[in-house]
């Protein structure tokens, strides 16, 4: 115990490189507005209050890529988030973005002792499951079904809670806000237009670039690591 207190103070800062990080964790959104837009006129506003079921069917996962120098870092990130309606009505008997609303951030980075602070925008690539009233179930499996809609942003803060020469460990939380207007039936005039509101928590396993120097294929040990947890939960990375 004693070597890990030890050396999480040995290492004051990330080195300049690249450094792959995964995250597991869960999300939790707020109340936002929903909106359905049907051909027929049927348009139905609700406060849409959702649920992120994080450990069904696919977890809640995070990847990262950055490349730091200098206490200073730009990088990407995707998020797998999801979201479930849990206030349906007569008209809109399910609804879900749950294959993902996945949010891709390209992230800029600042280190203060050992806190990283991180802002981020990018795009929503959504994939929706919807159930209207009087109508079979719409979703569409594979590749066909995600639509790249919609601006998201993120304010991220990651506590470093150990660290050596090749890894590290940290505790990162994030708030999210996006947009996201998808289909809802084969018909291009109806859609849902379904803003989200969240706060993300995980815990991160990373890996530096002098891992990535020495030993490259352990470099990629943080990709295994959603997959390890997801065997354990029973769930996997995509539904």
């Amino acid at each position: 115990m004693a070597n890990f207190v030890f050396s999480s103070f040995l290492y004051a800062q990330f080195d300049n490189g690249l450094h792959l990080s995964a995250m597991m964790g869960c999300s939790f959104s707020g109340r936002s507005p929903l909106q359905i837009q049907l051909a027929d006129g049927r348009r139905e506003s609700i406060s849409a209050d959702y649920n992120n079921r994080c450990v069904d069917d696919s977890h809640w996962w995070s990847f990262r890529l950055e490349n730091w120098q200098n206490q200073s870092a730009w990088g990407l990130e995707i998020t797998h988030h999801k979201i479930y309606l849990k206030n349906t009505t007569d008209l809109i008997e399910s609804f879900s973005i749950s294959d993902g609303y996945n949010l891709i951030l390209f992230n800029l980075a600042k280190q203060y002792g050992r806190v990283n602070y991180r802002v981020g925008i990018g795009a929503v690539l959504g994939h929706v499951d919807v159930t209207i009233a009087g109508r079979e179930r719409f979703i569409r499996k594979g590749l066909d079904g995600y639509y790249l809609t919609g601006p998201a942003f993120q304010l991220n803060v990651e506590r470093i809670l150990w660290e050596s020469d090749y890894h590290f460990i940290s505790l990162d939380s994030k708030f999210t806000a996006a947009y996201a207007k998808v289909a809802v039936s084969a018909n291009r005039d109806e859609y849902a237009v379904a803003p989200d509101f969240a706060v993300h928590m995980s815990l991160a396993v990373g890996s530096k670039p002098a891992r990535l120097q020495n030993k490259p294929w352990l470099y990629g040990l943080p990709l295994v690591y959603p997959r390890i947890v997801g065997a354990f939960l029973g769930t996997g990375l995509l539904p």
